[in-house]
């Protein structure tokens, strides 16, 4: 996640290639980060800083975001 908040699309791949034997484990957040809330997946934080060359890195390694649901919605 810090790759990402650095911008470095090399680094990211390289810390995504460690992921080839748990390939669902690189979508998911950090779960014990002081920097970063759980929910936050790597896709958001691209996002959210605008790297558009590390958004466009995830989804080709097919990472996508759910969809939000109501705050009613009871799911």
């Amino acid at each position: 996640m810090t790759a990402i908040c650095i911008g470095s699309r090399p680094l990211v791949e390289f810390i995504l290639s460690l992921f080839m034997e748990y390939p669902g484990e690189e979508r998911n957040g950090c779960r014990k980060s002081k920097s970063f809330p759980m929910h936050m997946t790597p896709l958001m934080l691209a996002c959210i800083c605008n790297n558009f060359s590390i958004v466009q890195c995830l989804l080709l390694r097919k990472h996508y975001m759910q969809l939000p649901h109501r705050p009613d919605c009871k799911f």
